[in-house]
């Protein structure tokens, strides 16, 4: 419904789609007490398209301390299951995440405008709905759909930035040098490939870039450019290998190893 209004009547589309709504297309999720909805989205005319003042410009706002949602030795825990799938060939990859909550007072435009500063992401989100907010200064191209033309650019690889030019160059000069990064780039890339592979029109899937440096505040971030064309079928945005492991297209054996976390 959403992919039909905006093409029928020109309407720009925002919101979200939850890693628990994963289970709509065969994912094993576990529900997540007080979470947002599933999926949620506005629609909105191109002309009420409004100009948001830089950083600095918002409200003041206080956040408190942060604590993860898995302590130390729980993370042992559950590195050692995952360990345990990958070596019985369950998987090759798995994404093992965890959430970190804190109290917050404010306007969280301001902090949005912090995180875009800090983080100098090109893929930035501000989403007030009711009760909640989401920010998002994320640097990772996901998707990426122009006309007939499907794009996506997953990272894999990272290197702080140094404290002075020569030994930023040095840094980044070891992280391009990385066989180990290298490989998890080339991992992730022919993940992603054969994720596009089930919805691009067949032989269109490239690689123009691959394990391209790009700096940033805090680092220097490895990624590489995929691109697809005309796709033949709906494209099916759920979660991706670089989002959730491949366990999806193995062994569900390994998926609730994931979703215990």
């Amino acid at each position: 419904e959403v992919e039909r209004l905006t093409r029928d009547f020109g309407c720009h589309a925002v919101g979200f789609v939850t890693y628990e709504a994963g289970a709509a297309f065969g994912l094993t999720t576990r529900a997540g007490g007080s979470s947002p909805p599933l999926v949620w989205f506005g629609l909105f005319e191109p002309t009420h398209a409004t100009k948001v003042e830089g950083p600095g410009a918002a409200g003041d706002y206080t956040l408190g301390p942060l604590s993860p949602t898995l302590d130390r030795r729980a993370f042992a825990a559950a590195f050692a299951r995952i360990k345990e799938h990958l070596a019985r060939g369950d998987s090759y990859q798995v994404n093992l995440t965890f959430k970190i909550r804190g109290s917050f007072a404010g306007d969280p435009l301001s902090l949005f405008c912090d995180l875009v500063s800090a983080e100098q992401g090109r893929h930035s989100l501000f989403l007030r709905m009711d009760r909640r907010c989401i920010c998002s200064a994320s640097p990772e191209l996901f998707l990426g759909l122009r006309g007939m033309e499907l794009t996506s650019r997953p990272m894999k690889g990272a290197a702080r930035r140094g404290r002075t030019r020569d030994e930023d160059m040095r840094l980044r000069s070891a992280l391009e040098s990385s066989a180990k990064e290298r490989a998890e780039n080339v991992m992730i890339v022919d993940m992603v490939r054969n994720d596009v592979g089930h919805v691009a029109e067949t032989g269109s899937v490239a690689v123009p870039e691959l394990f391209a440096v790009e700096r940033y505040h805090h680092s220097g971030d490895a990624s590489s450019c995929l691109s697809h064309g005309c796709p033949e079928r709906p494209i099916d945005g759920d979660c991706g290998g670089t989002r959730g492991g491949a366990t999806r297209h193995l062994h569900r054996r390994a998926w609730p190893c994931v979703a215990d976390r």
